[in-house]
């Protein structure tokens, strides 16, 4: 995260093997930390970020072959009150995150997870 004028905003940047070099940085969010990062050894990786307000957890996928992120998109079932997210990928390629959320009945916060296939 960098913290401009505005917030804190998540970049990233990936290195390209084959040349030896860094692509360049690419801005996913205006408004994103901290984030969590997991990757794939097929090249692919994914981070997951906390959004203040409704939004909630957003997460984008690398493509190491495209070398391009995926436009950020919500994480279903972690809405606003999502917090802390961690993310992991299986050897298959499926991501799992868990987060920490207000449980519905209001007595505290709960462990949740959300699996997502490749």
């Amino acid at each position: 995260c960098r913290r401009d004028g505005e917030g804190a905003a998540l970049w990233v940047d990936t290195f390209a093997s084959a040349s030896g070099a860094w692509r360049g940085a690419t801005r996913l969010d205006d408004d994103g930390c901290p984030p969590a990062l997991a990757a794939a050894g097929d090249g692919r990786a994914v981070v997951v970020w906390q959004r203040r307000g409704p939004a909630g957890l957003q997460a984008s996928r690398f493509d190491g072959s495209s070398g391009n992120w995926d436009e950020p998109s919500p994480l279903s079932g972690a809405d606003g009150e999502a917090r802390s997210p961690r993310i992991a990928v299986d050897p298959a390629g499926n991501v799992v995150t868990v987060f920490t959320r207000a449980r519905p009945d209001g007595n505290g916060a709960g462990l949740w997870a959300i699996r997502s296939p490749r």
